[in-house]
C-alpha cells in the first residue's frame, strides 16, 4: 500500500513538473512575442497610456479619442512615464493573469480534482490559452481580457470558499474594468446561491463607491463621458462575434464581410431570433446552473453573443468552460455528457483559436465567419443544457439549505 502511494506521489509530482515546464515555456515565447508585437502595433495600450497621458496633464482621459474605460485603468498606467516603460509590465501583468486565471479555475473545482486530475486540467488551460492564435493578436494589441478573466475566476474561487462577499466585491471590479461584466452580476442571483444578499450587496457597494471615486477625482461629468463613449464604441464598423454580426454581416452587405445573400430583413430575424434564444439559455443558467464554475462561464459566454460589439478575443472568456468540463470529464461516474462536451468544445478551440482568426475589420470569408460562431453558439447551448442536466452540488443547493443568510 506504501509502494502504491509513493508511485502515487511520485506521478503528481512528475506530472506537475511537466505541464509547469510547457506552460513556462510557451508563456516566454508568447512574452517576447508580445513584447517585439506590442512595440510595433500595441494600438490598445497606446490608447490607454494616451489616456494616462491626458490626466498626469489635469485633463480628461477621454480627450484620448479611442479611450472608452472608466478612468481607473488610465490611473494605474500613471506609473509609467510613456508607452515604451510600459510594455514589458503589461504584457507580464496579463500573462500572469492568465496563469492566475486557470489556477483560479482549477482551485475552485479542488474537489473533483484529486491527485493526478488537478496537473492534468491546469495545464490544459494554460496550453490552450496561450497556444492560441487569439492571445497573440490581444497581446500585440495590449488589450485587458485576461484581466478580466481573472477577476471573473476570483470570483468563482470566493464563492467556492462560501466568500460570498467578496465574490460580489471581484465581479463589480471586473465591471469597473470593462462595463459590459456588469450583466455578468446575474451571476450572484443564480438559483441556490449561498447567502445571495450578501453578495449582491457587497457588488452594488463596490461598484458604487468606485463610481464615487470618479466623480469625486474627475468630476460627474467623466462619468457622462464614459456612457457616450461606450455608446460610441459599440457602433465601430468592425464584424461582432454575436446574435448581431450573423444577421448584420451575412445578410448585408456591411463592407466587412461578403454576405452570403443580401437579405436584409431575413438577417434581422435571424439575429433577433437567435438572441432570444439566447436569453433564454441565460434564464436557464440561472435557474438550473449545474454549479457554480459552469454558470459563471456559461453566462459570461452567453453574454458575450448578445453585446453589439463582441471582439473575437472575448472569445477567450469561453475557453474556461473546456477546462471545467474536462474536470467533470475525470472525475464523473457518469463521465459521457462531460466527455462529450470536452470533445466539443475542443473543437471550438480548434476552429476558433487555431485556424487562421477572422479578420474583425473585414476580408474574411463569410463561410470561415459562420464557421466560428456556428460552432461557438453550438458548444455554448450544449454546455447550458448539460449543465441543467446536472444534480446540483453541494456548494449550491445543500448550503443554501444549511445557511440560514442564503436566499431562496
Amino acid at each position: 500500500m506504501e509502494r502504491k502511494q509513493l508511485y502515487a506521489r511520485v506521478t503528481v509530482v512528475t506530472l506537475w513538473v511537466v505541464v509547469v515546464a510547457v506552460a513556462l515555456t510557451l508563456s516566454v515565447i508568447r512574452f517576447n512575442d508580445a513584447v517585439s508585437g506590442l512595440a510595433v502595433l500595441g494600438i490598445d495600450l497606446r490608447t490607454f497610456v494616451d489616456a494616462a497621458d491626458h490626466a498626469r496633464a489635469g485633463r480628461s482621459v477621454y480627450e484620448a479619442p479611442e479611450y472608452t474605460y472608466l478612468p481607473f485603468l488610465a490611473w494605474i498606467l500613471l506609473l509609467f512615464p510613456d508607452f515604451d516603460a510600459a510594455i514589458v509590465p503589461w504584457t507580464a501583468a496579463s500573462i500572469a493573469s492568465a496563469w492566475g486565471a486557470v489556477t483560479a479555475t482549477v482551485v475552485a473545482l479542488r474537489g473533483a480534482l484529486k491527485g493526478w486530475r488537478a496537473p492534468l486540467v491546469w495545464g490544459l488551460g494554460l496550453v490552450t490559452i496561450m497556444y492560441n492564435q487569439v492571445t497573440v493578436i490581444q497581446q500585440w494589441l495590449g488589450q485587458t481580457d485576461f484581466f478580466l478573466m481573472l477577476l471573473l475566476a476570483l470570483a468563482v474561487l470566493l464563492a467556492s470558499f462560501r466568500q460570498s462577499a467578496l465574490s460580489g466585491v471581484a465581479l463589480a471590479l471586473a465591471a469597473l474594468l470593462k462595463t459590459w461584466p456588469a450583466m455578468i452580476g446575474l451571476w450572484l442571483l443564480r438559483r441556490g446561491a449561498p447567502r445571495r444578499a450578501w453578495s449582491v450587496v457587497a457588488a452594488v457597494a463596490t461598484g458604487a463607491v468606485g463610481l464615487l471615486v470618479v466623480a469625486l477625482v474627475s468630476g460627474p461629468a467623466t462619468l457622462v463621458e464614459a456612457f457616450e463613449k461606450s455608446l460610441v464604441i459599440s457602433r465601430l464598423d468592425l464584424v461582432p462575434f454575436s446574435v448581431w454580426g450573423i444577421g448584420g454581416h451575412l445578410f448585408t452587405d456591411s463592407g466587412n464581410i461578403e454576405p452570403l445573400v443580401e437579405a436584409p430583413v431575413l438577417g434581422a430575424i435571424i439575429s433577433w431570433a437567435l438572441a432570444i434564444g439566447v436569453i433564454a439559455l441565460i434564464a436557464l443558467i440561472l435557474w438550473r446552473p449545474g454549479d457554480d464554475s459552469l454558470s459563471m462561464w456559461n453566462l459570461v459566454a452567453a453574454v458575450t453573443l448578445l453585446l453589439p460589439l463582441s471582439h473575437l478575443s472575448y472569445r477567450l472568456l469561453v475557453l474556461p468552460l473546456l477546462w471545467v468540463w474536462a474536470a467533470h470529464a475525470l472525475s464523473d461516474r457518469r463521465r459521457w455528457t462531460s466527455v462529450v462536451m470536452v470533445a466539443l468544445l475542443g473543437l471550438f478551440w480548434v476552429v476558433t483559436f487555431r485556424l487562421t482568426p477572422v479578420n474583425e475589420v473585414g476580408g474574411s470569408s463569410p463561410w470561415h465567419y459562420l464557421l466560428v460562431m456556428a460552432v461557438g453558439i453550438a458548444a455554448i447551448a450544449a454546455s447550458v443544457l448539460a449543465a441543467a442536466r446536472r444534480t446540483p452540488q453541494v456548494s449550491s443547493s445543500a448550503t443554501q439549505a444549511s445557511d440560514p443568510a442564503a436566499v431562496a
